[in-house]
């Protein structure tokens, strides 16, 4: 179990990005910077307005994405905006290019990746009540007083069953020969059906793929 600040060490995301990560529909958030925090990562939903044709294509995605594997998610019920959502565990946080050279991991990981470096996530945990909380950028920390509470209210997300990277191999032996390309070099190999239903690029980032604008 995590010690000390690694305990209360929090993300802010947009959502419906922050929500299907918690919901483990998620299971790789994309950044363009490195980071070296491992292990409980809590997931803070900002304050920005949801917008209904990013949950309709994500929905759309998501849905698309886990029928590879033979899996329908359950996708959350509302996407509250401003509170602390629950918090997932960070296996590993490798160059996006490590995964296109991943023996035997499967194609529906892969396709979530576009960012230079992907924070490899899961065992997510939901809270019952979401609690009131405002975010800051990168990676910050939780209040105590917020942590006491929020351990108290965790839940296993209901739809998919337990998914780990570890089930895959180490990502970790890969990423000293995997060179950090760009997200558009990165693809690599798509199924041509789940690529063609990727959420559109807005701005600088594919926020189909990553919840934050990197700040």
């Amino acid at each position: 179990m995590p010690t000390g600040n690694e305990e209360l060490a929090c993300l802010s995301m947009h959502q419906p990005w922050a929500s299907l990560l918690v919901y483990g529909i998620k299971r790789i958030e994309g950044r363009t910077w490195d980071c070296q925090h491992r292990g409980r990562l809590w997931i803070h939903a900002t304050a920005k307005a949801v917008d209904p044709s990013d949950v309709e294509e994500l929905h759309t995605f998501y849905t698309q994405i886990h029928s590879l594997d033979g899996q329908v998610p359950n996708f959350p019920p509302a996407y509250p905006t401003g509170v602390l959502l629950g918090c997932v565990e960070v296996v590993d946080v490798v160059p996006t290019s490590v995964l296109e050279r991943w023996p035997g991991l499967p194609e529906s990981c892969r396709l979530e990746a576009s960012s230079p470096f992907s924070f490899l996530c899961q065992n997510p945990k939901r809270l019952v009540v979401p609690q009131q909380l405002k975010g800051q950028q990168r990676i910050w920390q939780l209040p105590r007083a917020t942590l006491k509470i929020a351990l108290q209210g965790l839940r296993d997300p209901p739809g998919l069953p337990p998914f780990s990277w570890r089930d895959f191999g180490n990502p970790s032996a890969l990423s000293s020969q995997a060179p950090v390309v760009p997200p558009a070099a990165a693809g690599g190999p798509r199924t041509k059906d789940v690529a063609a239903a990727q959420p559109r690029p807005k701005g600088h980032e594919q926020p189909g793929r990553t919840g934050s604008d990197d700040s």
